[in-house]
């Protein structure tokens, strides 16, 4: 599956992969388990993970990994968080804002009540769902919905209100995997959307990619090769040049929590 109206979507399989790998470690040594990861990496993400190039100090297998599990516990302590907090929600949203092969529907364990509505191309999702409809497996959340929409181009943030999203709520809203293969301009119009269309108390969990260039010639060599595998998948690095946590700050939201690794950072931020 390539995906062919956006092609980095097709990255979205190399990162199920690492998942599936992940699991079938066995219980003894696996992080976390995704049962379906295997079903959608299928043979494509399993050979594009392959080619990945060999960087002394750095896997992207394990890079992988620690996001998932980062993620994972962020977004649930968040749901937690609006349900049994001053709000008391009795129903929490969640947005997977280009959701690709994401699971977090089908394998965590999810309290009562949560919405989860899930963007992306629809061919995506269209894979996605066809392929775990098939497995036999059902979404864990109270209720949960597909968006067909492109992040930069289509207005979906009036598509998510249209699918029975509230907007007068604070939610959970989730971007993973995304930054780097974004311009700055395309970074900054995503997050003023969000910005725009979360109120108080909302919680965002994402990561940025802060672009940095080598300084000495073994740096310049690595990057080049990381930045010529993703290419040849028709996705271009990008990333912020300035500071994330600025970033995020001058959109108004309140870093909670962050959790560096390398020049790409995982945050955890509630809105002011």
């Amino acid at each position: 599956m390539d995906f062919g109206a956006c092609p980095i979507s097709k990255t979205s399989l190399m990162v199920a992969e690492c998942r599936a790998q992940e699991t079938e470690k066995g219980d003894g040594t696996r992080r976390f388990n995704d049962p379906v990861a295997r079903l959608l990496a299928g043979d494509r993400g399993r050979e594009l993970l392959s080619r990945v190039p060999s960087i002394p100090g750095w896997s992207l297998f394990e890079s992988i990994v620690l996001r998932t599990l980062f993620f994972d516990k962020a977004v649930l302590d968040a749901v937690r968080g609006l349900g049994n907090g001053s709000s008391g929600a009795s129903t929490v949203q969640v947005v997977l804002l280009a959701s690709g092969m994401d699971t977090k529907a089908y394998r965590l364990d999810w309290p009562t009540g949560v919405h989860i509505f899930e963007v992306d191309f629809e061919d995506v999702l269209q894979y996605k769902t066809q392929v775990i409809a098939k497995a036999g497996i059902t979404s864990r959340a109270s209720a949960h919905a597909c968006i067909s929409a492109n992040l930069l181009s289509d207005d979906w943030v009036s598509k998510l209100i249209s699918t029975s999203f509230c907007p007068t709520v604070p939610s959970v809203i989730v971007i993973e995997g995304l930054s780097m293969y974004l311009t700055e301009s395309d970074v900054t119009s995503v997050i003023q959307k969000v910005s725009a269309l979360a109120v108080k108390n909302s919680v965002l969990v994402v990561d940025l990619y802060q672009s940095a260039e080598p300084t000495t010639p073994e740096g310049m060599e690595q990057v080049a090769k990381i930045r010529a595998y993703f290419e040849q998948m028709g996705a271009t690095i990008g990333g912020l040049k300035g500071s994330p946590s600025q970033f995020l700050e001058s959109h108004g939201w309140n870093v909670d929590y962050t959790n560096p690794s390398n020049t790409k950072v995982f945050y955890k931020c509630t809105k002011l």
